[in-house]
């Protein structure tokens, strides 16, 4: 069971971190060619889909580790549990405000199948906070502040776009970046530094 809860989180931060790269481009595409057809906008995340389900079945074969294996902590291409246990106490809470962090802006991008044209300040800032969510995977590795103020800047400037629409999603942002400050005073408190090899 708990290879497989392991697997669909791994699973599930990889396509989140696809569909996010090729959704930016798919805005991007949007500035310089116009609307994508809705049918395209399905397609584009079937894709991601299937692409992030055959690396999960062949990494294996793969020398990079993505972001859902960071996430976790993998430290073999061949097995998925094998881990580095950095903090002392359970990461279950982590993972869990993980997956809420990175839904919720998924969003964002709701509007390229929907025939929305992005502008330059649009892409450029969806990419920004995109960048922020990655950098802050940091966070699993090791807890510090440069890590946890890249995911809370992404959700503060989630909030920032999200107040032109939906008052009520952008208080959840803010109320998420305050999660994320609250996991680093505990979290930095049983992180557990690698012994490294004499």
């Amino acid at each position: 069971m708990k290879k497989l809860l392991t697997g669909l989180l791994v699973l599930a931060v990889n396509f989140y971190f696809g569909a996010a790269l090729v959704g930016v481009a798919a805005t991007l595409y949007t500035f310089l060619q116009g609307p994508i057809s809705p049918e395209m906008g399905v397609g584009i995340v079937v894709a991601v889909l299937i692409g992030c389900i055959v690396y999960q079945v062949f990494r294996s074969r793969v020398n990079w580790q993505s972001p859902g294996e960071a996430v976790v902590g993998n430290t073999s291409k061949t097995d998925l549990l094998a881990q580095s246990k950095n903090f002392s106490i359970s990461r279950i809470p982590l993972f869990l405000l993980l997956l809420l962090t990175l839904a919720l802006p998924g969003n964002f991008l709701d509007g390229v199948g929907d025939g929305q044209i992005y502008d330059l300040p649009q892409i450029f800032t969806i990419a920004l906070l995109y960048l922020g969510f990655y950098r802050g995977l940091d966070f699993f590795d090791r807890p510090g502040f440069a890590a946890t103020a890249m995911l809370m800047g992404g959700l503060l400037l989630s909030a920032t776009v999200a107040r032109t629409s939906e008052a009520a999603v952008s208080i959840l942002f803010l109320i998420l970046a305050g999660l994320w400050l609250g996991a680093w005073l505990v979290y930095r408190r049983f992180y557990v530094p690698a012994v490294s090899a004499a």
